[in-house]
C-alpha cells in the first residue's frame, strides 16, 4: 500500500480512518476505537472530536514533547489515515498519522517552535541554503540556526518534510540565537548553494532578510535578545513561501503605498543621450537595450517617474517618447525633461521629436528646454502637456492699438504691431459641378468674402478652369458677378458666355474676366459684406466642370 497524504483525508471514501487510545500505533492492533470510512461527513467528524480532545494529544513517547504532558500516562487520542488496502482491526504500517495536522494542537500554539524533537535535533539548521521542517498545523513557529553553529547563515529555500505543506500555511521564522545571524533571501536572489529554479521564498522589495539586525536586539538584565520574526505564507499556485509581515520594520515600498491608493512617483531620473541613430541609455531602461533606435518605452509604476534627454543632434530620424505601458493608479505621473539640441537635417524636411504623443516644435527641439508631462487619468495616459522654460519663450506681445494692425519683425527678432500697409487683396470662390449641381439660377459659390467697403477692381478678375464645361443638350450661358447677396449685377465680373467657349470650353485655360459694360471699378457697401455668384441661364443640362474666380480688392 502506499502512504496517504493530507489531501487525501475525506476526498477517497475507500480510504479508512483510524481513531486510537494513546496505545495506538502504525503497524499495530492496540488502542483502536474506531475504524470509520474516509468520507467528507466522516471527515468533519474527526475534526470535531480532534478539537475537543486536542489538549490530549500531548504524549511523550510517540511526539517527543516532554515539557506539556497532562499527565505520565499515554492516555491521548490518535488518529490514522490509510488507503483503501486498509484493515480492520490494525492500524497499517504505511498509515499516515494525522494526529498533528487535525488536531493543530502540537507546539503551535507554544512558543517557539516545531523542530526540538529528540528525533529531529538534526533538523533545526539550515543546511546548504535549505530549511527542512515537519508540518504540525497550518500556524507554526519556526526557531532556526545556522549550519554547524556558524556565527551567520543564508536560507534560499524551506522544505517539509513528508510534502504535507497546505495551501495559505503560515510560518514565524526566527533566530535561534542572537550572535548567530540568518540572512533569508528571495528567490530572485542568485547563488552557489541553490539553483534558482529551487528557491521557494518571496520577500518584499525582491531583497532579503537577516535575524540578530542590530535594530532587533535588545537588552534585558544583562541578556541580549533578538526581537526580529519574519512572516510567510504558503502559495500554493506559484509555490513561493510569500511574507506577509516581518518585525521590525515591516516593509513599505512604494508598491504597498501604491497598493494603499497614496500615489508617489518611482524615485530615480533616468539619463538618456540622444544620438543621431535615436538614443542611448546611460541609467535604467525598461526595455534593458542600449541603442533604442528612436523610440523610448517606459514602463508604469517600474521605471524611474522622470526621464532626462540630454545631447547634441543633427538628423534625419524621428525621436520619439512613447506614452507609458503597463498597469497604473489615477494620478500616476511621468515627466521627460528635453534638454537636446536636436535639429533637422538640411534635406529631410518632416522629422520630428514627439513625447507622450505631443509634437515639439522645431524650434522646442532644438532649444532643448521643455518639461512634457503625461498623466493616467480616467483609465489611460493623457497626451503629453508642454511647459517650455521661461527664458525660451517671448515677452507678451500685448494686443494691437488698432483694427487692422499686424504683427511685423526686425530681422533681428524684435516684434511689434503696426499698421497694415496698403495694397491689394485676393479672395477667391470655386464652381464644382459635383457640389453646386446644375440649377438654371443664381448660385453664391463665395459668400461675404469682400470686406464692407472694399474696392473691387473688376477688370483685373480671373478665371482659372479646373474641369471644362459639358452639357448634355443646348447652349447654356454663364456669367460671373460680385456685390450683395441678393442684389448681385450677375455679370459685372464676366460677361455671359456659351459654355463651349474660352474660358469655360478649356481644362486648363487661365484668362482675365470681360465685365459686360463700361465699368471696371465698384466699391462694396460700407456696411455689407460682398459675394461671388455664377450664373447659369438657358434651357440646358450641366454634367461636369470646376472653376475657380480670383477676385482682386483693396481694403
Amino acid at each position: 500500500m502506499a502512504t496517504p497524504t493530507l489531501s487525501n483525508l475525506g476526498t477517497q471514501s475507500t480510504y479508512k480512518i483510524y481513531i486510537c487510545d494513546g496505545d495506538g500505533a502504525k503497524g499495530s492492533t492496540a488502542g483502536i476505537l474506531a475504524n470509520l470510512q474516509n468520507t467528507t461527513d466522516i471527515r468533519r467528524i474527526l475534526l470535531e472530536h480532534a478539537a475537543q480532545n486536542r489538549a490530549l494529544v500531548y504524549e511523550s513517547t510517540t511526539y517527543g514533547y516532554t515539557n506539556q504532558e497532562l499527565d505520565g500516562t499515554a492516555s491521548a487520542y490518535k488518529y490514522f489515515l490509510s488507503d483503501a488496502s486498509g484493515a480492520e482491526g490494525t492500524v497499517p504500517a504505511d498509515a499516515l498519522d494525522i494526529t498533528p495536522y487535525v488536531t493543530n494542537g502540537y507546539k503551535t500554539a507554544v512558543y517557539p517552535d516545531a523542530n526540538d524533537l529528540a528525533v529531529s535535533a538534526t533538523l533545526d539548521s539550515v543546511a546548504s541554503g535549505i530549511y527542512t521542517y515537519e508540518r504540525r498545523g497550518n500556524i507554526q513557529v519556526l526557531k532556526i540556526d545556522t549550519e554547524s553553529n556558524t556565527p551567520a547563515d543564508s536560507l534560499y529555500r524551506i522544505v517539509e518534510t513528508n510534502s504535507q505543506v497546505s495551501d495559505r500555511d503560515i510560518l514565524i521564522i526566527v533566530g535561534t540565537n542572537v550572535a548567530r545571524a540568518i540572512t533569508i533571501n528571495d528567490h530572485s536572489i542568485e547563488n552557489a548553494e541553490v539553483a534558482t529554479v529551487s528557491q521557494n521564498i518571496c520577500l518584499e522589495n525582491s531583497a532579503t532578510f537577516s535575524t540578530a539586525s542590530p535594530e532587533a536586539q535588545r537588552t534585558y538584565g544583562g541578556t541580549n535578545y533578538d526581537k526580529s520574526s519574519l512572516t510567510l505564507m504558503w502559495d500554493a499556485t506559484s509555490s513561493l513561501w510569500i511574507e506577509i509581515n516581518r518585525a521590525p520594520k515591516s516593509v513599505i515600498s512604494r508598491k504597498t503605498l501604491s497598493d494603499a491608493g497614496v500615489i508617489l512617483p518611482v524615485e530615480g531620473t533616468t539619463i538618456v543621450t540622444v544620438a543621431s541613430g535615436g538614443g542611448t541609455t546611460t541609467v535604467g531602461d525598461s526595455t534593458g537595450s542600449l541603442d533604442d533606435g528612436g523610440t523610448r518605452r517606459i514602463q508604469s509604476g517600474e521605471d524611474t517617474s522622470i526621464y532626462d534627454f540630454t545631447g547634441t543632434v543633427t538628423t534625419g530620424n524621428n525621436y520619439t517618447v512613447e506614452k507609458p505601458y503597463g498597469s497604473a493608479k489615477e494620478g500616476d505621473s511621468y515627466k521627460a525633461i528635453w534638454r537636446c539640441a536636436w535639429q533637422k537635417s538640411a534635406t529631410d524636411g518632416v522629422n520630428k521629436v514627439t513625447i507622450f504623443e505631443t509634437d515639439l516644435t522645431s524650434a522646442e527641439a532644438l532649444a532643448g528646454s521643455v518639461i512634457v508631462t503625461t498623466r493616467y487619468v480616467n483609465g489611460e495616459w493623457q497626451d503629453g502637456v508642454k511647459n517650455a522654460a521661461s527664458d525660451t519663450l517671448e515677452d507678451s506681445l500685448g494686443v494691437p492699438s488698432g483694427d487692422g494692425q499686424v504683427l511685423a519683425s526686425t530681422r533681428a527678432g524684435v516684434r511689434s504691431w503696426v499698421s497694415a500697409s496698403g495694397g491689394v487683396n485676393v479672395v477667391t470662390a470655386t464652381y464644382d459641378f459635383a457640389v453646386h449641381g446644375t440649377a438654371i439660377s443664381t448660385i453664391d459659390i463665395g459668400v461675404e468674402l469682400i470686406p464692407a467697403g472694399a474696392i473691387i477692381l473688376l477688370d483685373q478678375c480671373i478665371i482659372e478652369m479646373e474641369t471644362a464645361l459639358t452639357v448634355s443638350g443646348g447652349t447654356p450661358t454663364i456669367a460671373v458677378g460680385v456685390g450683395v447677396s441678393g442684389a448681385i449685377d450677375v455679370d459685372n465680373t464676366h460677361d455671359e458666355t456659351n459654355w463651349n467657349a474660352t474660358p469655360f470650353s478649356g481644362a486648363t485655360t487661365v484668362t482675365r474676366t470681360t465685365p459686360a459694360g463700361s465699368g471696371t471699378v465698384i466699391k462694396v457697401s460700407d456696411t455689407v459684406k460682398a459675394s461671388i455668384a455664377v450664373t447659369i441661364a438657358a434651357s440646358a443640362t450641366i454634367t461636369a466642370g470646376k472653376f475657380t474666380v480670383h477676385v482682386p480688392y483693396i481694403a
